[in-house]
């Protein structure tokens, strides 16, 4: 992590700015935002363990943000599970990974978080490049909930270009 990204995530979680996003109905999708074929083929490139965990880093993004709003055990949990499953699968349990309705500016994006875990999650051992699109949808996620996108914008396009040429067999064979 460099240290830019790592200066703007203690001052996040330092003093956190207000919250300046909306999460009313249809917001949810919003923040999901769109893709762009260079991110496809960018985060196309990335092995599925690569997507897990990059997946588990995005989580941690957002509890990152809403660290001294909400104390959401179940977030941990999903974020570790996450981080184990990036290790090894069987670590998993799919079926736990259900989450009831929120909303709100603190828990409609945590819950969309967890779900987007899940859906990742549910794409491994299908083998299916939609787990690229639910990575991709947590990336938008993040940037939506953030005060200021740049740093967060500049640690996924290196940890991406990164975890490229290490990610064997890639998501989208």
């Amino acid at each position: 992590m460099s240290q830019p990204t790592l200066s703007h995530l203690t001052s996040l979680l330092a003093s956190p700015p207000p919250l300046k996003h909306s999460w009313n109905v249809g917001d949810d999708m919003t923040a999901m935002g769109t893709e762009t074929p260079a991110l496809l083929k960018n985060v196309g490139a990335l092995s599925f363990r690569a997507l897990i965990g990059l997946q588990a880093a995005l989580n941690e993004w957002v509890a990152a943000r809403f660290r001294d709003q909400t104390q959401d055990l179940d977030f941990d949990h999903v974020i570790d599970a996450t981080w184990a499953a990036s290790i090894d699968y069987r670590y998993l349990k799919l079926d736990a990974m259900e989450f009831p309705d929120a909303s709100g500016l603190v828990d409609g994006p945590i819950r969309e978080s967890k779900v987007q875990s899940r859906d990742v999650l549910q794409q491994i051992p299908l083998a299916e490049f939609g787990a690229v699109r639910y990575v991709i949808a947590s990336a938008n996620l993040v940037k939506y909930v953030l005060p200021t996108a740049k740093p967060f914008q500049d640690w996924f396009k290196a940890v991406v270009s990164r975890l490229q040429p290490l990610s064997v067999p890639p998501a989208r064979q």
